[in-house]
């Protein structure tokens, strides 16, 4: 399995599986797979601040924790290095192998606007959860993606006071897109956690979990 992180690898500590960070300086060096794919690969992109709030990063371990690491290839990427995330689709699209990418808030942004609509890979399975981005969603669905699956926070009933989404708010949330091969709006849907809690734009793993997770586990 490759997992990483924006730093340097020389600060990881490992467990198993899973890849820790043990720092968080803003080193850039990623190393690619030296040797040929033969598994499929699933991408996570994370969104503003996510190495200091690990949403998504934390949402990869959990699917890591789930196994998926015994026949999947699994990478997580902060949203600002869409070229590393490019580069790793059309290397295991070329070696026919399937690929998904899921994205929170500018990650979302980041795997459709930086990712797929910049290749001609063919991309098995893209996930959005709760994108944002100025630039919003591409006029149509990339012809190379496959599935398009979208969840989202419904704003107009969204709460006012929490944090995330205000910031989700500031950067433009994507909402609905019309194209999509599912959307889901999770606060329609199911409105609260276990706890009683609304969903917010924090709440990635919850997206993914109940919209996305079991179409990327079935990736072989």
């Amino acid at each position: 399995m490759f997992f990483s992180k924006a730093i340097n690898p020389t600060f990881f500590s490992e467990r198993g599986d899973i890849v820790r960070p043990r720092s968080l300086r803003n080193c850039y060096s990623f190393a690619f797979p030296a040797a040929g794919v033969s598994r499929p690969l699933v991408l996570f992109a994370g969104g503003f601040l996510d190495e200091a709030l690990m949403h998504m990063y934390a949402t990869c371990v959990q699917y890591c924790n789930a196994g998926h690491s015994a026949y999947q290839d699994i990478y997580y990427r902060p949203f600002h290095t869409s070229n590393i995330m490019l580069e790793l689709v059309e290397r295991y699209a070329s070696a026919g192998q399937k690929t998904a990418l899921i994205g929170h808030s500018w990650g979302g942004d980041a795997v459709v606007n930086g990712v797929a609509v910049k290749t001609r890979a063919a991309i098995d399975l893209l996930a959005t959860l709760d994108p944002v981005s100025r630039k919003g969603a591409p006029g149509n669905k990339p012809s190379n993606v496959g599935k398009f699956v979208n969840v989202y926070i419904g704003y107009s009933r969204a709460a006012l006071t929490d944090a995330s989404n205000t910031l989700a708010r500031v950067g433009k949330p994507w909402q609905r897109v019309p194209y999509a091969d599912e959307n889901h709006d999770i606060l329609g849907d199911a409105g609260v956690d276990a706890e009683g809690n609304r969903f917010c734009h924090a709440d990635a793993s919850a997206m993914f979990w109940r919209y996305a997770a079991g179409h990327v586990a079935a990736l072989r």
